[in-house]
């Protein structure tokens, strides 16, 4: 199924991923969620993207708590949207949803609409299509202001090439990058941390921590390997950088997790009547 919209109440499920983008929205109670070495509480109306393959494990802190899930598959987005797999998600109302109420609140809207009338293409495209205009963190950045067309394709470029785990020039340090795209590298390093919140080392390597949690929990193919696998050129800076996001080396991560990365979850889906959704007032 491409789209899929539910209503459920959850108490744990441990470090998982989708093959899809999944739009989690709290109605009830306070979350936990961690997302890339980051915990953020989502509260009544909270709203936040797991990216395809993106790490997370969900956790309730309340009691009692509804939340929707909203599954779009990651076929049906690179369908639908040009060059899906250069784009990344960063939405998450708990972190930012004050200084950017309206989206916010149009994206509210955007998602109700989709559930209402059962999962569209039609919904579902302009869903997406609003997503990737307003909450793509390459071309948005922390702001969620979308830059000019140069800096646009240079940091999406820079993402392809660089960041990502096939990339051309996956190898290359910051200043090798500087010299690749014919900036000075002061200016990039410092534009980097201003645009997405975190120095050019942080970014590449949250993605293959990533890369790397995701073998560690799906095979039992040794550490050490992973880590070549992966592009740590040593062993400890794994370690290093598990410690660091995880606050647990990677064999300690594979016992505590391995088990329950699939498991360890508690859903119980809600039928529509159950659940009362507040209209959300026009900015």
């Amino acid at each position: 199924m491409f789209i899929k919209s539910i209503f459920c109440t959850t108490k744990k499920h441990s470090y998982h991923w989708h093959n899809g983008i999944v739009l989690f929205r709290v109605i009830k109670g306070v979350i936990k969620v961690r997302v890339r070495a980051e915990d953020s509480y989502l509260k009544k109306d909270d709203i936040i993207i797991f990216n395809v393959g993106e790490i997370h494990q969900i956790e309730s802190i309340t009691e009692e708590n509804i939340v929707s899930l909203t599954y779009i598959d990651a076929l049906y987005c690179e369908k639908v949207i040009d060059n899906f797999d250069q784009i990344v998600f960063y939405c998450n109302s708990s972190k930012n949803g004050e200084l950017h109420e309206c989206k916010y609140n149009k994206l509210r809207e955007y998602i109700d609409k989709l559930i209402i009338n059962q999962n569209t293409d039609n919904n579902a495209y302009e869903l997406l299509s609003y997503l990737t205009e307003n909450f793509d963190y390459i071309t948005c950045g922390i702001e969620l202001k979308k830059f000019s067309k140069k800096i646009c394709q240079r940091n999406t470029q820079l993402y392809k090439s660089v960041m990502l785990s096939d990339g051309e020039y996956k190898e290359y340090s910051l200043k090798e990058v500087a010299s690749y795209i014919g900036v000075n590298y002061s200016y990039l390093r410092q534009d980097i941390v201003e645009r997405y919140g975190h120095g050019y080392k942080w970014l590449k390597h949250i993605i293959m921590v990533e890369n790397a949690t995701k073998m560690i929990l799906s095979t039992n193919i040794g550490i050490t390997y992973i880590g070549e696998y992966c592009g740590f050129s040593d062993p400890k800076y794994m370690i290093k950088y598990f410690k660091k996001f995880f606050n647990c080396t990677p064999s300690e991560f594979r016992k505590l997790y391995k088990d329950n990365y699939i498991g360890e979850c508690s859903i119980e889906n809600l039928p529509v009547d159950r659940v009362n959704i507040f209209k959300i007032g026009e900015c």
